[in-house]
């Protein structure tokens, strides 16, 4: 619950409907990949988890390398199948 933080003022999930299914290139693949790229960046997100799958076409090292992000203390990452599942991650 957000009151036991109170300097946290909103969390927000963006989610999208792909995974790993996904066509690797494309339209499609290209809007979402700039997408994440925007989310990631932009200025009034004060930090940010992007999590992935492990096995969707559109993986975050990738990502990471060819938007040229880099994860420090308000960046972070995670694999769910690294990290042995769903109800390990939640």
């Amino acid at each position: 619950e957000l009151a036991e933080y109170p300097n946290v003022d909103g969390v927000v999930a963006f989610v999208h409907g792909t995974g790993c299914g996904m066509g690797g290139d494309g339209e499609g693949f290209e809007a979402l990949q700039r997408v994440m790229w925007g989310y990631a960046r932009h200025p009034n997100h004060a930090g940010v988890l992007m999590v992935g799958l492990g096995c969707e076409m559109n993986q975050i090292d990738w990502l990471l390398e060819a938007y040229g992000l880099k994860q420090g203390p308000l960046f972070q990452t995670m694999n769910i199948q690294n990290v042995a599942g769903l109800r390990r991650t939640v």
